[in-house]
C-alpha cells in the first residue's frame, strides 16, 4: 500500500471543488475530484483514499454514506449549514468542517486521518504477518450482460502486500503489483470465480473456495479462501476474503486419499480372493463330502469283495459257494427281494441252481428248480453276448422282459452274466417288487462279483466231478486190490519181514497169525496177542470199541475192505496212532473168509502232518492277511491316486511284516537244516541286554510299566553271536511286556549258577502278567504256537529263541502261575577264560 495519503474530493460545485483541490496542490498528496455520487465511488474503489471530502449537495446523504463506507475510508464532510453536522456524523462521517474552509485546518484534518489510516495499516500487517495468511478486499456489482445477470469484481485489493509476500512469494517486477501477480499465480482462477459467484449469488453471507497457486520458484502451493460477503445495496456486495496455506494438509489428504484407494483396492481384492476361497472351500466340501460318500462305498465294496474271496476259498461245494456269494453282494446292494443262481446247459438251457427270498429281513435259500430255453429270455441272450449287467428299472415298461408263471410280482430287475475262461456261464438275477430300485453303479458293483462266482462256481462243478472219480477210481482200486490180495493172502500175510504190523484172523475173531513187527509196533508179545486184540487196546470206552469193530465186519462182508485209523493204548501208557487196512481173504476149506490187516504207526506222521496243518493254516493265515490288505489298499490306490499318503503307511507297515514273517519262516527252515552259523565273541552278557532294554524301555513307558534291570557283579563273560543273542532277550522281554497289565512290572536279572559241573550265566526275565496255563507250558517252544488266539505275532519267536540258545550250548526254561506271572530263564556257560 502507498505511503503517500490519497485525497478524494466529490462536490457538484465546481468552484468549490477547484478551491479545495487549490488548498493541497503543494502537498505531497495523490489528488483526486469527482463531480458527482457515481464519479466518486468509482475513484473511491480504485483507490482507496485515506481521506474524503464530500459536499452532498442535491445527492442521498444516505446513500452515498453507504457506497463509500464499504471502501474503508475515512470521511470528512464540508457543510454549508452548521445545524447538519450531528445529522453528518450520525451518517457516519469522520469529520465535518463548516465554511470557510482553511487551507490549514483542511492540511491539518487530513493529515490526522492519514496518520491514523498508516496506525490502522500497521497495525493489519502486524496482525496478517503474524497469522501467516493473506487477507484482501473486493467489492462486486451485479450488471447484465447478453441479456444475463452476471458478477462484475471491483477494486479487488490484497491488505497488506508487505505480509502478502511473505504469506507466498511471488514472481513480480517493477510494472506488475503484487495483486496482479497474485492472479496470475492462480491456477484455477476462472473455476475459483465461477465458484464465488455462485455463492454471492445465492445470497450466502460467507463461503469456502480451494485452489491452487504457483509461487515464486515454480511450486505449486494449495490455498484456502474463507470469505465473508457484505450486501450494501441491491446488487452490490462487499467481500474480505482470508488465505491460508493448506498445501500440507493437501499433500496429506491426498496421501490418506490414495492409501484410502489403495487400502479399498486391497480389501476389494482380499474380498474377491476370500469368495473366491470360499468358493472354492465350498466346492471341496462337496467333493469331499462326495468322495467321503465314494471312500465309504468303495470300502465297503473292498471288504465285501475281500470276504467274498476269502470265503469262496474256504469251501468247494457248490451250494455253499453260491450262499457265500449272495451273502457277501447282499451287503452292498439295496434291499431286494429275492435273487437266484442260474447256469447254462449244453449251451441251450438255463437252469436254477439255487434260490433266495428275504424273509424277516435275511436272505434265506429256498427249493425251486426251474430249466428254461436261453432263447426264450431276451435279457439272457443280450448279457451273453455283451457280456454286461442289465438293468431293468420297471419291467412292466421293458418290451425285453419276459413274464412266467412265478415273475409277475417283479418290478425292478438286475441280471449280471457269470462268466469265466472267457465265456459265460450263468446269470445272477436280482428281483424287487419296486420299480426303479436299482441304478447302473449297483449293476457295476455287483458285476465285480461276477469274476469271483465264476472261478468258485467252475471250482465246485470241477470239485463234484473230481469227486465222483476219486470215488469210481477208489472203487476200482479197492476191486483190483481185493483180488490181488485174494490171489496172494496167505503169501503177504505171513512175510515178518514186513515193517508193518500184520495180523490175520478169521471173522469170528480168532487170531491166526501175528508179525513181530505188529507185537513190537503195540508193545505185546506174540503170546499176548491172541488175549488182547487189535481193537482191545483203543482207547474208546468198550461200547463204542465194540460198535466200531461191528461196523468194521460190515463193511468187510458189504464191500470186503476196510481202511481207517485207531488210537491205541500200549502197556506203557504210550498212546500211538496206526494206520489200518482190513481186507477179506477167501481161503479154500473155509466156508468164511479170514481177515488179513495190515498196522503201521503213523504217529510220528501225524504229529508232522499237525505240525505241518498248523504250519500252513497260520502261515497262510497271516500271509494272506497282509496280502488281502495290500490288495485292498492298492485297490484304493487305483480308484484314489491322490490318497497315496494316507495309505503308504499301511503297505510299508503290512510289508514290513511280511517280511519278518518271511524272515522268521526262513530261520526256522534254517534252523532245522542247520545251515545258520554263528559269529561268537566274548561278551558280558550284561552289555547286550543294556542295549535291549534302552530300545524296550520306551515301549515299556508307554504301556506304564516298570522295567527293572540290575546288573550283575562282575559281568558274566560268554562267548556268543551278538545279534543272535540280542534277538533272544528282545523276544523274552517284548513278550514280558505284551502279556503284563497297566501297573505291572517286568524284572531282568543275572545271576551264576552251577549245573553238571559247569557254571553258567542265568538271564531271569519275569514279569507280573496273567500267566500261562500249566496244559499249554509244554508247548510254549514248539513252531507257531500261541498261549490264545489274541496274541499278536504268528508264535515262531520263543520257537527261533530256544534254537538259537541251544545253538550256543545253553537251554531256556519257563515257570509260570496263572494271574501271577512268568519267568523265563536263559542258562548260557561262561567263556572259558572268564576267572570265575
Amino acid at each position: 500500500m502507498s505511503r503517500s495519503p490519497t485525497i478524494l474530493i466529490i462536490d457538484t460545485d465546481d468552484q468549490r471543488r477547484e478551491a479545495l483541490c487549490a488548498v493541497f496542490a503543494d502537498d505531497a498528496v495523490r489528488l483526486s475530484c469527482a463531480a458527482d455520487h457515481a464519479e466518486g465511488v468509482d475513484l473511491a474503489r480504485q483507490h482507496v483514499p485515506c481521506f474524503i471530502a464530500l459536499d452532498t449537495a442535491g445527492q442521498s446523504t444516505p446513500q452515498i454514506v453507504a457506497d463509500l463506507k464499504a471502501s474503508g475510508s475515512p470521511f470528512l464532510m464540508a457543510l454549508t449549514d452548521p445545524q447538519g453536522v450531528e445529522a453528518a456524523l450520525a451518517l457516519g462521517f469522520d469529520d465535518c468542517l463548516l465554511p470557510p474552509y482553511p487551507p490549514a485546518l483542511l492540511r491539518h484534518a487530513a493529515l490526522r486521518q492519514f496518520e491514523a489510516r498508516l496506525s490502522r495499516i500497521a497495525d493489519v500487517d502486524d496482525v496478517i504477518e503474524a497469522a501467516h495468511c493473506l487477507l484482501w478486499q473486493a467489492d462486486v456489482v451485479q450488471v447484465e450482460r447478453d441479456g444475463r445477470l452476471t458478477s462484475s469484481w471491483h477494486d479487488f485489493r490484497i491488505v497488506s502486500e508487505q505480509a502478502a509476500s511473505r504469506f507466498m512469494p511471488l514472481d513480480t517486477s517493477d510494472d506488475i503489483s503484487y495483486t496482479q501477480a497474485w492472479r496470475e499465480a492462480m491456477l484455477d482462477y476462472d473455476a475459483v470465480k465461477r465458484q464465488s459467484d455462485a455463492a454471492i449469488q445465492s445470497g450466502a453471507g460467507q463461503y469456502t473456495v480451494e485452489y491452487r497457486c504457483k509461487s515464486a520458484g515454480g511450486a505449486v502451493r494449495w490455498l484456502r479462501e474463507e470469505v465473508r460477503v457484505t450486501p450494501h445495496a441491491s446488487g452490490h456486495w462487499h467481500l474480505v476474503g482470508v488465505v491460508t496455506d493448506i498445501t500440507e494438509r493437501k499433500e496429506a489428504e491426498f496421501t490418506l486419499q490414495r492409501a484410502n484407494e489403495l487400502l479399498e483396492q486391497r480389501v476389494q481384492a482380499r474380498t474377491t480372493e476370500l469368495s473366491r476361497s470360499n468358493e472354492i472351500m465350498r466346492q471341496q466340501i462337496a467333493d469331499r463330502h462326495r468322495a467321503e460318500q465314494s471312500e465309504l462305498d468303495q470300502r465297503k465294496m473292498a471288504e465285501a469283495l475281500r470276504d467274498a474271496a476269502l470265503t469262496l476259498g474256504e469251501t468247494l461245494k457248490l451250494h455253499e459257494v453260491l450262499d457265500r456269494l449272495v451273502a457277501s453282494a447282499n451287503r452292498i446292494l439295496p434291499n431286494y427281494d429275492s435273487a437266484n443262481m442260474m447256469l447254462i446247459e449244453n449251451d441251450l438251457y438255463v437252469r436254477t441252481i439255487r434260490y433266495y427270498r428275504r424273509i424277516d429281513g435275511e436272505m434265506r435259500p429256498q427249493e425251486k428248480e426251474e430249466r428254461h430255453l436261453l432263447e426264450m429270455f431276451p435279457i439272457y441272450v443280450q448279457a451273453r453276448e455283451t457280456r454286461e449287467a442289465i438293468v431293468l428299472h420297471d419291467t412292466r415298461a421293458d418290451p425285453r422282459w419276459v413274464f412266467v408263471d412265478t415273475s409277475g410280482w417283479i418290478r425292478g430287475y438286475m441280471c449280471v452274466p457269470i462268466f469265466t475262461e472267457g465265456r459265460v456261464i450263468g446269470f445272477m438275477n436280482v428281483n424287487s417288487v419296486q420299480p426303479g430300485l436299482f441304478s447302473t453303479d449297483d449293476a457295476l458293483r455287483l458285476q465285480a462279483f461276477s469274476s469271483q462266482a465264476g472261478i468258485a462256481i467252475q471250482n465246485a462243478l470241477l470239485f463234484e466231478t473230481v469227486q465222483k472219480q476219486a470215488l469210481d477210481l477208489r472203487q476200482r482200486v479197492a476191486e483190483r486190490t481185493r483180488e490181488l490180495e485174494s490171489e496172494r493172502a496167505q503169501l503177504r500175510a505171513i512175510l515178518d519181514a514186513m515193517t508193518e504190523g500184520v495180523v490175520y484172523h478169521s471173522m469170528d475173531g480168532r487170531v491166526l497169525y501175528v508179525n513181530s513187527s505188529l507185537a513190537n509196533m503195540i508193545g505185546w508179545s506174540s503170546t499176548e496177542y491172541p488175549e488182547r486184540d487189535l481193537w482191545s487196546g483203543m482207547t474208546t470206552p468198550d461200547d463204542e470199541a465194540i460198535d466200531f469193530t461191528n461196523y468194521i465186519q460190515r463193511r468187510l462182508m458189504r464191500r470186503g475192505f476196510w481202511r481207517g485209523e485207531l488210537k491205541l493204548q500200549r502197556p506203557d501208557s504210550i498212546a500211538i496212532d496206526l494206520s489200518v487196512s482190513c481186507t477179506l481173504v477167501h481161503s479154500r476149506g473155509q466156508t468164511l473168509p479170514g481177515v488179513v490187516a495190515v498196522v503201521r504207526d503213523i504217529s510220528a506222521e501225524k504229529r508232522l502232518e499237525a505240525q505241518k496243518a498248523r504250519f500252513i493254516a497260520t502261515a497262510s493265515h497271516e500271509l494272506r492277511t497282509p496280502i488281502a490288505n495290500l490288495k485292498t489298499r492298492l485297490y484304493l490306490l487305483q480308484k484314489q491316486p491322490d490318497s497315496v499318503e494316507r495309505h503308504m503307511p499301511v503297505l510299508v507297515s503290512v510289508t514290513e511284516r511280511m517280511k519278518q514273517l518271511v524272515e522268521d519262516l526262513l530261520d526256522i527252515s534254517r534252523f532245522e537244516n542247520g545251515v545258520i552259523s554263528l559269529h561268537r565273541q566274548p561278551r558280558a552278557i550284561d552289555d547286550v541286554l543294556q542295549s535291549v532294554i534302552d530300545v524296550q524301555m520306551q515301549e515299556a513307558d508307554k504301556r506304564d510299566l516298570s522295567l527293572v534291570w540290575a546288573r550283575s557283579e562282575p559281568p558274566s563273560v560268554i562267548a556268543l553271536d551278538d545279534q543272535r543273542m540280542q534277538q533272544v532277550i528282545t523276544n523274552l522281554i517284548t513278550n514280558a511286556i505284551n502279556h503284563t497289565p497297566e501297573g505291572g512290572m517286568v524284572t531282568v536279572s543275572v545271576r551264576r549258577m552251577y549245573r553238571d559241573g559247569v557254571e553258567h550265566a542265568v538271564v531271569d526275565v519275569s514279569d507280573t502278567g496273567v500267566g500261562i496255563p500249566p496244559e499249554l507250558l509244554p508247548h510254549i517252544f514248539k513252531p507257531f504256537f500261541r498261549v490264545n488266539d489274541y496274541d499278536q505275532g504268528v508264535g515262531l519267536g520263543l520257537s527261533i529263541a530256544k534254537e538259537i540258545v541251544e545253538m550256543h550250548g545253553g537251554t531256556i526254561s519257563v515257570v509260570s502261575t496263572e494271574g501271577e506271572g512268568t519267568r523265563f530263564s536263559v542258562w548260557l556257560p561262561l567263556h572259558a577264560g572268564e576267572d570265575s
